[in-house]
């Protein structure tokens, strides 16, 4: 069994193709960059996530593929979770806000 790992994180996407007991059999990265606005705030265009996991799925398979290996299982991580909302089509109406975002500095102060 082979398992594709997906690693989000603040900066890129990591994809890593693992046998059962661990193995590396393929790794492949897109790198994107989150926004620092005004006041602090930290966004990401929810966008950037979605092209960094086609491309990886896509190098990954290819790969997979030339090699003669299967992908039986895929498996999504972050350290950290962002809220998108969307319409009724599952398109993003906005940004994530990012954990580093201070927009709610103040209100957290008066708490």
């Amino acid at each position: 069994m082979n398992i594709l790992v997906l690693d989000v994180g603040t900066s890129g996407m990591r994809g890593v193709l693992l046998t059962e007991d661990g193995r590396e059999l393929a790794v492949r990265r897109r790198e994107y960059h989150p926004a620092y606005l005004e006041n602090g705030w930290v966004e990401q265009d929810p966008g950037d996530w979605e092209n960094a996991m086609y491309g990886i799925l896509s190098d990954v398979a290819e790969d997979a593929k030339a090699k003669r290996r299967g992908i039986d299982a895929i498996a999504l991580t972050s350290q950290r979770s962002s809220v998108i909302p969307v319409d009724a089509s599952l398109r993003p109406l906005a940004n994530a806000v990012m954990w580093q975002d201070q927009r709610t500095q103040a209100l957290c102060a008066r708490l």
